[in-house]
């Protein structure tokens, strides 16, 4: 099974702590990265928000756009206590997960 890719944006500081244009980079997900994801989705996410259900975690993704999610997975990774693997890790299946 190839690995699962796509295209996110990501912004660079320039030396004067502002950001530069955003960029494309290309995202590739193997099969365990997104099962990653899922797992720390599902162990730190769906207690609180959905009713302890896992049953179909990409559609709750989905549920909000990328933009919605840039601005409230930061109070959320702290409230979760995630370090800063699994908040990649979890960004990076969210944004996987609504490109798909």
């Amino acid at each position: 099974c190839a690995p699962k890719t796509t295209e996110i944006m990501t912004s660079d500081s320039n030396e004067n702590g502002g950001s530069t244009e955003a960029s494309n980079e290309m995202v590739t997900l193997s099969d365990a990265a997104i099962d990653t994801g899922i797992k720390i989705f599902q162990d730190n996410c769906i207690s609180c928000h959905y009713g302890r259900s896992a049953d179909n975690i990409p559609k709750l993704v989905d549920g909000y756009s990328k933009e919605r999610w840039d601005r409230v997975l930061p109070e959320m990774i702290e409230n979760a206590k995630l370090d800063a693997t699994q908040a990649k890790d979890l960004k990076q299946y969210i944004y996987w997960e609504i490109a798909n």
